[in-house]
């Protein structure tokens, strides 16, 4: 999260950065028109081969400014894989999405998923889409 005020994400002045009050949501979402998509759902979400850990903290900050400034804040989440039977065939596109709702409105952002990519996470600093990059790589 980039851009936001510490009080607007639930950080307050004791700096619970261990346990805010308003981490985001992720989730997995596949392309209603693929016709695999009801394969690809009960593999990964029913069978339990793919797991969204629920955020455990803490956050991470880039910086500590004075809590009247806008910050960015990094919400560390993993996804986990523990089989392949959802990705059919390799142009199966799967999108893993974050959300937050901050006074009321609803920001997000997406990337694709790849069970291979051990290391992938949504950019939600500038909303591309793509991994987790530096702002200067646009």
């Amino acid at each position: 999260m980039d851009g936001f005020f510490p009080p607007e994400l639930g950080i307050d002045a004791t700096g619970n950065l261990t346990n805010p009050a308003n981490p985001p949501v992720v989730t997995l979402t596949v392309d209603p028109t693929n016709a695999n998509a009801a394969a690809i759902t009960n593999a990964l979400v029913t069978m339990g081969e793919m797991q969204i850990e629920p955020f455990t903290g803490p956050l991470l900050a880039a910086t500590l400014p004075p809590a009247d400034a806008p910050q960015r804040f990094l919400y560390p989440f993993t996804v986990a894989f523990t089989g392949t039977d959802g990705f059919i065939d390799q142009t199966e596109t799967l999108t893993v999405t974050a959300s937050i709702t901050v006074n009321g409105k609803t920001y997000g952002s997406s990337a694709p998923a790849d069970p291979d990519d051990r290391r992938q996470s949504v950019c939600d600093r500038c909303g591309c889409g793509e991994p987790v990059h530096e702002l200067a790589e646009h």
